[in-house]
């Protein structure tokens, strides 16, 4: 009960900081030590890490997940590489250079032959599409990341 209290504490301080500095961060907690809801007796599920498909060598410049895909934008200095990975079989995975993107991280644009990948912040969310010439493939809105 201590060791969960003390947790919710620093928790709590590590909001207040994160907030007054205007970023974002999780805490993350060994699955053995897990925290139970007093309400329901149950285990309650501590957010989930989304993949990160960049090499030791590369820079990761952005990691999310849509309902099929897990998505890593990998560089240098700048971003270059496009890493898609499916869900269903992680063999499934495919490593492309960036066409474009938006220095400020709004999109993101590769192609592989006649298949084009865009990441997009747009008015009605954040969505990956695939596309071949003019006919979409797949529209999925991004579920965690970005």
């Amino acid at each position: 009960m201590i060791l969960m209290k003390s947790r919710s504490r620093l928790q709590s301080a590590l909001s207040r900081v994160s907030i007054a500095l205007g970023i974002c961060c999780f805490t993350v907690f060994p699955a053995q030590s897990q925290t139970v809801s007093s309400k329901s007796n149950q285990p309650l599920l501590l957010a989930q890490a989304i993949p990160n498909y960049c090499r030791k060598s590369e820079s990761t410049f952005l990691t999310m997940e849509t309902k099929s895909y897990w998505v890593s934008i990998c560089g240098g200095d700048n971003p270059n590489s496009y890493v898609g990975v499916s869900k269903k079989d992680r063999r499934q995975s495919i490593r492309v250079p960036l066409k474009d993107f938006d220095p400020r991280g709004n999109y993101f644009y590769a192609v592989n032959k006649d298949v084009e990948y865009i990441l997009a912040k747009t008015p009605k969310g954040n969505f990956l599409t695939v596309t071949r010439g003019t006919r979409e493939l797949l529209r999925e809105p991004v579920l965690k990341g970005w």
